[in-house]
């Protein structure tokens, strides 16, 4: 999902019992392709439920 702030919706989500796997950018070819935007660069935050590094 694409946001305007990142920071809030990550808040949001950990607020509701997510858990933050990792937060890094991403560009080049891959998000060339999903965006088609030339020499973009995105931040991203993966969330987790906190069940699933329990199984």
């Amino acid at each position: 999902m694409t946001v305007q702030d990142l920071d809030q919706m990550t808040a949001f989500f950990v607020g509701l019992g997510l858990e933050i796997e990792g937060r890094t950018f991403v560009e080049g070819n891959f998000i060339y392709i999903v965006t088609a935007i030339p020499n973009s660069r995105s931040e991203m935050v993966m969330l987790k439920t906190p069940e699933w590094g329990r199984r």
